[in-house]
């Protein structure tokens, strides 16, 4: 049994990779590759430790979405649209949930702690910034290593993108919001044309 183990063993890891088309039927050949494709996926899935990257990133994705949120509802509120995005955030969260409440109670809480008052303010405003970034980076890191990107962005390229990110989310949201009410709208006035309809709900559909 041992020895049938070490010959398998053995055709897996360097008999398979030197048969070549001309050497076995097409059929076959399929096969192969299917084998080597599992094998392939087996040994990176292991020697890159994806359970820990996915446990990291996941933690990671956790510490994120309290501050991401509340400079999200800081802009909001900064363009006077803060209540659209809440509506917006109860309606993808599916209503008044506990989890919701319990993330906008975070949200407000992160966001009094860094208006508290004089010289705390900027220094709470820069440490909720420097917390998005950091958490934002370590993220894309994680899938850096998963997608085996070997070289990463500038500092510089990073912070401008996280934050023209950052600022344009809360307009896209808003304009999302905007456009299916529209349709919906659309979609009502609409309903004496048969053929029309269907084609509005399905571009409903589409919007975020």
């Amino acid at each position: 049994m041992y020895k049938i183990l070490i010959e398998f063993w053995k055709f897996l890891t360097y008999d398979i990779w030197r048969i070549t088309e001309n050497e076995v039927s097409k059929t076959k050949f399929y096969f192969l590759n299917i084998v080597k494709t599992l094998y392939l996926c087996v040994n990176r899935f292991i020697s890159d430790r994806l359970i820990n990257r996915a446990s990291a990133l996941t933690y990671n994705t956790l510490l994120a979405i309290v501050p991401i949120l509340a400079v999200i509802f800081a802009i909001a509120r900064g363009f006077g649209f803060s209540t659209i995005i809440e509506s917006q955030f109860r309606y993808g969260f599916g209503g008044k949930s506990s989890t919701t409440e319990t993330l906008l109670q975070f949200v407000d809480s992160y966001l009094s702690e860094t208006k508290s008052g004089g010289i705390f303010i900027g220094i709470g405003l820069i440490l909720l910034l420097w917390t998005v970034i950091n958490l934002i980076n370590s993220i894309e890191n994680t899938f850096n290593y998963i997608w085996d990107i070997k070289t990463s962005r500038s500092v510089y390229r990073k912070i401008t993108d996280y934050f023209s990110m950052l600022l344009l989310l809360p307009i896209l949201i808003v304009v999302s919001g905007g456009l299916s009410i529209f349709m919906t709208t659309v979609i009502k006035e609409t309903e004496e044309f048969i053929i029309l309809t269907p084609l509005f709900r399905f571009l409903v559909k589409l919007i975020p």
